[in-house]
């Protein structure tokens, strides 16, 4: 036996989901929560002291109102052209379009992820442009 087939014993340390690291990572994104709330908060203040501002100025509300009164006009208008057959069909095309390629790239998602699971990270199309697989991870609030 060589020196490179030597069997060395030794124990396998896993980090199982209470290990200090864990904790600390948990910690991290708590605090980033937190702040990302705080600064929520503070901007929602500064929205509102602006939009004060504009509404204590009267040409701006006179501009306000005129604006209203022509995007009225203008809502009844595409109203009444969307009520036309060609234009009708026209709209439901683009939706189911729309669904169709929502589907489309769900599935996709999917593909990709059993493609990642084989240790690829990227994947050639057929032009010969190479497209990197990645992963978003966001929070989302489950029901209490």
């Amino acid at each position: 036996m060589d020196e490179d087939d030597k069997i060395v014993e030794g124990e396998i340390v896993t980090d199982s989901p209470n290990s200090d690291s864990f904790l600390d990572l948990s910690g991290t994104i708590n605090n980033h929560l937190a702040q990302i709330d705080r600064q929520k908060e503070s901007l929602d203040k500064l929205k509102d002291m602006l939009q004060s501002m504009y509404d204590s100025d009267p040409t701006y509300k006179a501009h306000e109102a005129a604006a209203k009164e022509a995007q009225k006009t203008k809502t009844q208008t595409k109203q009444q052209i969307q009520k036309q057959p060609p234009v009708a069909d026209l709209i439901q095309k683009i939706a189911d379009l729309k669904t169709s390629i929502k589907d489309l790239n769900s599935t996709l998602s999917d593909y990709l992820n059993d493609y990642a699971k084989t240790g690829q990270t990227s994947i050639e199309t057929p032009t010969g442009q190479v497209k990197q697989i990645i992963f978003v991870a966001k929070l989302v609030s489950v029901g209490k």
